[in-house]
Parts: structure tokens; sequence; C-alpha cells
């Protein structure tokens, strides 16, 4: 294929932007002896690119991505003459020229913000198409509804390294799919039966509509469950059991990190279903480094960004979890090994399995949670129904509590403050 340069440079613009919003096809006439771009239809499915081929005559068919990293390769050569022939630049097709120190590095950091090899795993693959930008998508495990991440890259103007500064969280309240369906946003143009993986980007995306469209759930659309229609950009229906997603906006929330460090991505999941979070690597705005329990501040307005305010409380506001632990009939306390892992696990948020002599000095698996607002710890059976905290404690924690209590009433103000 030939371009005028200019040309190829927004084509490139075009095809980088289809392949964001999850086109995976295009077609183009064979017949030109120079192409504008205006030629290269996007398609989300093969069968509807191989329709418009068959019904426009003599057209090619490809896969987006691997033409797209052609015409990369094409627009970012040395020395680019006028006319520029793109086939010239296949041979770069299964040529990895990815930063490998920059690959390592990127690979360290999501290790550091505890993301799953998948993640790294799809970066990898997307660093080798040498894009501008990029986004690596998925899901996290959440206590109810869907929890859904977003990851961004971006390279530098000045060479080929990437940058990963900044990941986004959504948790709706949509009941997580079963393993191979995912939702579709149907409308009556074929071209535009787009598969989404989140709920909350489905539901953007159908609400985006003018014209008649339906969003569904299903695994090839050869059979489809509608969870709600548009006609003429009215919502004209909306499934029962579905309404409570779909009119609930999702719970949002932007984290920025800075080479691995931040908070990682069991932390920040974890704060946004309302738990709070451990770090000891806190930097304050005057560059000192403190250690604090931080939770999301859900009463707050969220900040200019759009993003929620937080709430600490740092080592002055007294609350020592591994003290807290030593006051209930936990058994993990009689093991190092495992009492480090209850208080790295619990200090991320989450709310680990203990075992617990109960009413009864019966031995009773439970979850945990730690609460250093209101200095102590919450118990919970293993389907998440809430149990009363004193059946566990020790004797003279009983005792200790109505004093303990007053001493952190005299030093929250000096040591509970809001953070950003």
């Amino acid at each position: 294929m030939k371009f005028r340069k200019e040309d190829l440079f927004s084509t490139v613009e075009f095809l980088h932007g289809v392949y964001h919003e999850g086109y995976d096809y295009i077609c183009y006439p064979r017949d030109r002896n120079l192409y504008t771009g205006d030629e290269i239809m996007a398609f989300y499915e093969k069968e509807n690119a191989d329709r418009h081929a068959m019904l426009n005559g003599d057209w090619y068919v490809e896969p987006l991505e691997p033409f797209l990293k052609n015409m990369l390769a094409a627009s970012k050569g040395k020395d680019l003459p006028e006319i520029i022939e793109t086939g010239h630049y296949y041979y770069l097709k299964n040529t990895s020229n990815m930063n490998k120190s920059n690959l390592e590095n990127l690979r360290g950091e999501l290790k550091a913000l505890k993301f799953d090899d998948h993640f790294i795993k799809e970066m990898e693959e997307k660093m080798e198409l040498n894009l501008p930008s990029f986004e690596v998508k998925g899901r996290l495990p959440s206590d109810k509804g869907q929890l859904d991440v977003n990851l961004h890259f971006k390279q530098s103007s000045q060479s080929d390294y990437y940058y990963f500064n900044r990941y986004d969280l959504a948790l709706s309240k949509a009941k997580p799919l079963e393993e191979g369906l995912k939702y579709f946003v149907i409308s009556k143009d074929p071209n535009s039966k787009k598969e989404i993986d989140s709920p909350t980007e489905a539901i953007e995306y159908f609400k985006s509509k003018k014209g008649n469209a339906e969003l569904a759930i299903s695994r090839d659309l050869k059979s489809k469950t509608t969870l709600a229609t548009m006609i003429d950009g009215k919502v004209d229906f909306v499934e029962k059991e579905f309404a409570k997603t779909y009119y609930s906006p999702a719970l949002t929330n932007s984290l920025y990190v800075d080479k691995g460090v931040g908070f990682n991505v069991i932390q920040s999941s974890n704060m946004l279903q309302g738990r709070a979070v451990y770090r000891d690597d806190m930097v304050s705005r005057a560059g000192e480094r403190y250690k604090a329990w931080t939770a999301i501040d859900f009463k707050e307005p969220k900040d200019k960004y759009g993003n929620y305010k937080l709430r600490q409380y740092n080592e002055n506001y007294g609350f020592d979890l591994g003290k807290e632990l030593e006051g209930y009939k936990i058994k993990e306390l009689e093991n190092p090994e495992k009492l480090a892992a209850v208080l790295a696990s619990m200090k991320d948020g989450n709310r680990p399995i203990v075992t617990v002599d109960g009413i009864d000095d019966k031995e009773t698996k439970m979850r945990i949670e730690a609460v250093p607002r209101y200095g102590n710890v919450n118990f919970f059976e293993l389907n998440g129904k809430p149990l009363k905290r004193e059946d566990f404690q020790k004797e003279q924690k009983l005792d200790m509590n109505l004093g303990k209590e007053k001493g952190r009433t005299k030093n929250k103000e000096m040591a509970e403050g809001l953070g950003m």
C-alpha cells in the first residue's frame, strides 16, 4: 500500500483510535494506486468485515493488530519520502523492537504493585506493537459486584520508553458473569456489535448510542439475554434484575503510582470496598516519610480530578494492629510465620481466615478485618456475616477497653487527617 506522508500519519491515528475501541478487523479495496486512509473500514467481527468485502467486490480483510503494527513501523521510519510504500516494513512483523530494560523495569513495577502475571503478559504483548499508548484491562476479586481495573501505559515522545503512572478501578453492582459470557452492545448497523467485558464500560457505551440499540449478555450472539433496549436514543426497557446495576453509578477511583511505589492493586481494591490499608512508605508534601493506615472517605465530595479523598490514621493515632490482635484468642498468634502472614494480609485490607477459640472454647474458622478508625478489629463468619468481637476477646482485653477508648479520643484530632 502506498500513502502520502500526511495521509499515512492520519491513517495511523485513525487505526490507533479504533484499536483502543476494541475493533479487531479492517477491510480495504485492492484497486488503489495511492491510499488516503478514507478507504479503510474497521469492524468488531470478521464475519461483518467479510460481508462488507463481498458486497463491495475486490476488497482485503485483515486482522487490525498486525496491520496497525506495520503502519506504525512505516510511520516511524527515518527520512520518510513523500510517497511511502508500507509493504517495505512487513519484515518487522515478527521482530520485537521492545526496549528490554524498559520491559524488565515495568515487570518489576507491576509485581511490586501485586498485579497478577496475566496483566504482565498482556502488557508485554502490547509493548511489542510499539503503540504511542495502550491499556491493559482485567477483573479483580470483590466481595460483591464486579470490580474492573484498567492500567494506562504511555510511550515517551522522545524515545521508545513506556511509563506506567496510573490505573483506574470501577466497582459496579453487576453480578460477575459466568465463564465465557460477555456484554454486547448491538445496533442496526451490523458493524456496531461491540463486545465488552466490563459492565461499567458496557452501560456507558450503550447510553452513548443515539439510535436504536440493545445491551445484552451472550457467548456468541447465537442466543442472548437482553438487558436493556433503546429506541431513537431513548431507553425503553431495562431488565428487572439488571435495573439496580444499570441505574446505580459504579464506584470509580484512579490510583497514581511512581516506579512501582503507591497503593498496590489489592490495597486500592479493598479501599474501594470500604476497608482500610496500611503503608509504611508514605511521603508527605514536605517530602517526609511516614506510616499510616488509609481509608476512602465516601462522605466527602470527590476532588476536581474525580477521585475520592482519603482519611489517614498515622502512628500518633494509637492503633497498633499487632498489639490489638494480642487481645483475642487467635491461634495464629502462637506461630510467628502464620501471624506475619495474617498481619501482611490485613495491612493490604484483606479479611484473612484465622482460627479463634470462640464460645465454649470451640475452635472456629472466621475472617478478620482491621478497623483503625475505631482502634479495633472486626470478625466475620466465612460467608461474611458479622460476629461480636467480645465473644473472642481475652478477659484482660475486656477490662482494658473503656480506658483505651478514652485515651484514643484524646489524641484523635491530632492524629487523624485527610489525605489526597
